[in-house]
């Protein structure tokens, strides 16, 4: 490899090193931490139609498709 190439790649293995130090979890664990995190973040979510009324929501269609 060349320096120019070397420098390139330089990122990429540090990204790596970094990624090799990561502890792997168990799926049930970071489930359970996910939904800990989701309930509590709940509230500020403006994503969740539970939040508001629901014309208040952007992303609710504003007319329903009928077919025949």
């Amino acid at each position: 490899y060349t320096n120019a190439q070397m420098e390139k790649l330089k990122p990429q293995v540090e990204q790596l090193r970094r990624e090799a130090q990561v502890q792997p979890m168990k799926v049930s664990a970071a489930s359970s931490n996910l939904i800990a995190f989701m309930a509590t973040n709940l509230p500020q979510d403006p994503l969740v139609p539970n939040n508001g009324p629901i014309q208040d929501n952007p992303f609710e269609e504003k007319k329903k498709c009928s077919v025949l």
